[in-house]
């Protein structure tokens, strides 16, 4: 039985529906044509009206996404009908539908999608319209980028009319499908694109950084006919880079896809030979694999490189990276400094507070001078992220012979760290402050200054702030300029405190290529002079008061006691020939400790022998006198008698293992051979004293 319906057949909506989709052609649109084979379904208990025909499925699909397609479609079928003999059903439908398509290896897709619409049915004089519905799967091999061979099976159901759900007719349809990109037809060229975005100008002090700190990006985007694979992008800048970077990996681009890579680079040390803001042209390299064939693709970038003297203050640890401990012309004269002043070092005073001292009096006696730069000074744009700023390389500093407060501070801190001594820069309004580290701890620090409050006290170390606008006035007037523009930024708001150490994690530290300036050496005597000076001043100052005090105390009845003190105080400081008669005074008056340090002013004086003489004397009165002992072990360790001297820490490590601990180097078990105990350490051997009586 055929269904009858005076109704016009809607075969020319296949036509239409190309129309409507051409002007799309150039948004990944695709043809899709599929010939098949249909067989009709017969449900059970019902009479088989249909036989084994032919069809042909023409549909335009939009692809979106990289895994979807809206499409519209419109096909024919020629179906023998057995209802009438001899006469064939010719079926041709209309409508849209939603597919979903992946690659799970390049060169094969796997599709599936469904449909609807309206049909027309036309046999002989007799016509009727329903609508239908398909589902479709497909398999196959993709012959090119823009074309796949498909094996299609799909099932569809046409209703008897528009509104009935009774079938008129259903069945398979198995056919193999031809997948066509219009693209293959356009104007637009395959392979990838590169599209250029804002970035930002390259500071070479930070080059090491580039490796991970992106400068800029671009946007790649896929124009090939079909996805990208294993997408890699790199980028290089001819002899300014050591080998090209690896900017970023995508493992799968869809067809038309893009995406943004963070410019990275490997910049290599030729990059501070740029004493000009320049332009650089680079290349960035994209390596993909397109249906399993390797592709490369090669794009060029410009680079905006600035001259390698500048920075921003958008991250004030950047200053760090123009500290390098390991200029030549930095190693050339603080080795040479810190020599002079080892010789000279007090045993009893904070050893870094004395190189801090020794290395800025250096500076000094090379004339270095502040002066504020007019073109770049620091006072207006350390408050202003978005202006670039000119900071000077120790070597430059030594050659112009000084600079701004930041020029001077960089130069400072470069010696400081070349010894081995931790520093920090203090970024304030006027000016840059240098602090670096005592060895005593805070407790230690406001029992032993005079003025505490001069002092940076900050998580559990001791640090000394450097005014580095009074180089020409020396140490002792810059630590009191330091600390005192410190304490009053410091009581409105916490000031920035950038440890070197730490910002080096950041901001590596840079030395220039080809750079072997070497500076002029103060001579040894006005090194010496220098320094003898700061720390007359310095002793003067912290002892001077304390000393009047204690005098006042004593008056013309004092006790051992009170003049064993003084001795001490006089001793810790370097005046040696004034602690020597207080603790005479002290020994007239019985007062035995003072015989004991009167042996540690003469080992301090390097006369061995002597000291030997007055710790025996002085453990004749007190055979377990610990500090005795210690004092004499260290004699007998000078004059090469290393028996005693074992013989004598034993007893010490017996007595007091803490104090014995402080003077390993005197035990044997240290090193057995006599050469090697003997070129002990030197910073060990002549480590502080140990006071008999201090209290």
């Amino acid at each position: 039985m055929f269904y009858k319906r005076n109704s016009r057949m809607v075969l020319g909506v296949v036509v239409l529906s190309f129309f409507f989709w051409a002007p799309l052609a150039a948004v990944d649109l695709a043809i899709h044509l599929v010939p098949e084979v249909s067989m009709p379904s017969v449900p059970a208990g019902t009479q088989q009206l249909f036989a084994t025909g032919v069809g042909l499925d023409l549909s335009a699909d939009l692809e979106l996404f990289g895994f979807a397609d809206l499409f519209l479609e419109g096909g024919l079928q020629l179906t023998p009908y057995f209802e009438v003999a001899a006469k064939n059903v010719i079926l041709g439908n209309g409508g849209g539908g939603l597919g979903f398509y992946f690659y799970p290896i390049p060169r094969i897709k796997l599709r599936a999608a469904a449909s609807g619409g309206v049909y027309g049915a036309y046999q002989t004089e007799q016509q009727s319209m329903g609508w239908y519905w398909q589902a479709r799967a497909e398999a196959g091999y993709r012959v090119s980028p823009g074309v796949s061979l498909l094996a299609s099976a799909s099932y569809g159901s046409y209703q008897l009319g528009l509104a009935t759900l009774d079938p008129f007719y259903q069945g398979y349809s198995f056919g193999l499908s031809a997948d066509i990109s219009l693209g293959i037809f356009g104007s637009s060229s395959a392979g990838v694109r590169m599209d250029e975005k804002a970035g930002s100008p390259v500071f070479p002090v930070n080059y090491t950084a580039y490796g991970k700190l992106p400068f800029g990006t671009v946007k790649i985007s896929n124009t090939e006919q079909a996805e990208l694979r294993n997408v890699k992008v790199s980028f290089s800048v001819g002899s300014y880079s050591s080998e090209p970077a690896l900017c970023i990996s995508v493992p799968f681009v869809p067809k038309g896809g893009s995406f943004e890579v963070p410019l990275v680079a490997k910049f290599n040390p030729n990059i501070l030979a740029l004493t000009e803001n320049t332009k650089i042209q680079g290349e960035v390299t994209i390596e993909y694999e397109l249906l399993g064939k390797k592709m490369k693709s090669t794009k060029a970038e410009t680079v905006a490189m600035l001259h390698r003297n500048s920075f921003t203050w958008k991250d004030p640890d950047i200053i760090a990276g123009f500290v390098s401990p390991n200029d030549p012309a930095v190693l050339d004269l603080s080795k040479y400094v810190a020599g002079l002043v080892r010789q000279k070092l007090r045993p009893d005073l904070d050893k870094s507070l004395q190189f801090g001292m020794g290395l800025f009096e250096s500076l000094r006696l090379l004339g270095l001078k502040y002066a504020n730069d007019p073109s770049t000074p620091y006072a207006s744009l350390h408050k202003d992220p978005a202006k670039v700023d000119y900071l000077q390389y120790p070597y430059q500093t030594l050659a112009y012979k000084g600079g701004d407060s930041d020029d001077l501070a960089v130069l400072y801190a470069a010696f400081l760290e070349s010894v081995g001594l931790n520093v920090a820069f203090i970024p304030m309004d006027g000016e840059m402050l240098v602090a670096f580290p005592l060895q005593m701890n805070e407790a230690q620090a406001r029992a032993t200054f005079i003025n505490p409050a001069d002092l940076i006290y900050r998580k559990g170390t001791v640090w000394v702030p450097v005014q580095m606008s009074k180089m020409r006035e020396g140490f002792i007037l810059a630590w009191q300029g330091g600390s005192a523009l410190y304490r009053t930024a410091s009581a409105n708001a916490p000031l920035p405190f950038i440890e070197i150490s730490e910002a080096w994690k950041k901001f590596e530290p840079v030395g220039l290529p080809g750079i072997d300036f070497r500076s002029a050496k103060p001579e040894e005597a006005q090194v010496n002079l220098a320094f003898e000076n700061a720390m007359g001043r310095f002793v003067a100052q912290e002892v001077g008061p304390r000393a009047q005090r204690l005098i006042t105390e004593i008056g013309s009845t004092g006790t051992g006691k009170q003049y064993n003190t003084l001795g001490i105080l006089y001793a810790r400081y370097g005046l040696l020939k004034e602690s020597v008669a207080a603790f005479l005074k002290a020994v007239n008056l019985g007062y035995a400790p003072a015989n004991t340090n009167l042996a540690n002013v003469a080992f301090l004086q390097k006369d061995y022998e002597t000291s030997v003489k007055y710790f025996e004397a002085a453990l004749a009165l007190q055979p377990t006198n610990k500090t005795a002992l210690i004092g004499l072990a260290r004699a007998k360790y000078e004059i090469d008698a290393y028996a005693d001297a074992d013989e004598l820490f034993a007893k010490v490590s017996a007595l007091d293992p803490a104090l014995a601990s402080h003077y390993s180097y005197l035990s044997s078990h240290v090193d057995v051979s006599a050469s090697a105990r003997a070129s002990s350490a030197a910073a060990d051997r002549g480590g502080a004293t140990t006071w008999d009586g201090d209290q």
